[in-house]
């Protein structure tokens, strides 16, 4: 874990040195290695690079708890274009509208492609993994352990993961759906399983397993369980015939497996302690 997390780290650090993280790095105020792209497939090319570099140097955070290199406030280059756009070639290729401080990025998805869609996941993840490591390391009061739920950044983060679920295009909406080489979408399963896994990390440093009436742990149960739905339609599309299941998997759906079988655990151990099932019983 520690050799991921510090290669990561190690590509994220590469980002900023060579210009590839700002949008245009003319305007940069130290000299950048990297010349400005020669065309719009180059652009891409390297935008694509910043944006997965961001996607490993997240999930690498989110396995092991330790931060992560690349600073989101620093990273004002646009999204990437889609990849049918891409597979076009330089000729059509407009650049996609939106960065990270578009008002709408959560909201709006004018390039309705998995891979940004993963993209976005991935910062979503990113900033609520950020919020969790600063409030378990606050300086501790008497009866502060749910004061962090009042906090701005907690209520703009619970929006954002509501926003994002929501307003997931149409087109994408289902994580089994086939591409066009007639092979399952990798970015796509990725995309619908990470703000999931977000939302268990948010909630639950609030959450009361114990209490069947409690919100945070309601929430956490429902993004566990939606997280195990997936895995059962993959299975399903997959088939018996499937020799191996990892193949149609990103990197972070282990990130996000992990972090529902704890959470399912977590109720079961509970359930277990309290002499009753609780998970049937509230049918959370």
């Amino acid at each position: 874990m520690l050799e991921c997390w510090a290669y990561s780290g190690l590509v994220s650090r590469m980002i900023l040195p060579l210009g590839l993280n700002v949008r245009s790095a003319e305007l940069s105020l130290k000299s950048v290695m990297l010349p400005p792209p020669a065309d719009a497939l180059e652009r891409e090319e390297r935008r694509a690079s910043v944006w997965m570099a961001l996607y490993h140097d997240t999930i690498a955070s989110a396995a092991s708890g330790w931060g992560t290199s690349m600073n989101l406030d620093e990273l004002t280059v646009p999204l990437p274009v889609s990849a049918a756009d891409f597979e076009e070639g330089p000729e059509r290729m407009p650049p996609n509208p939106q960065d990270i401080e578009s008002p709408d990025f959560w909201t709006k998805h004018p390039i309705p492609d998995s891979f940004v869609m993963c993209v976005k996941a991935s910062v979503l993840l990113n900033r609520v993994n950020r919020f969790v490591r600063k409030w378990k390391n606050r300086h501790l009061r008497d009866d502060d352990d749910l004061d962090g739920m009042n906090r701005p950044e907690f209520r703009e983060l619970a929006n954002a993961i509501a926003c994002f679920q929501m307003s997931f295009p149409v087109s994408l909406r289902n994580p089994t759906r086939l591409n066009a080489k007639r092979k399952l979408d990798i970015d796509l399963i990725a995309a619908h399983m990470m703000p999931h896994a977000a939302a268990i990390c948010l909630y639950e440093p609030f959450a009361d397993v114990s209490d069947h009436t409690d919100q945070p742990a309601r929430r956490i149960l429902a993004a566990a369980q939606s997280i195990v739905s997936i895995v059962q339609q993959l299975a399903g599309t997959v088939g018996d015939g499937a020799s191996n299941f990892s193949s149609i998997m990103h990197s972070s759906a282990s990130v996000c497996l992990v972090t529902s079988a704890r959470t399912s655990l977590l109720f079961v151990w509970i359930s277990k302690s309290l002499g009753e099932l609780i998970l049937p019983r509230t049918r959370y």
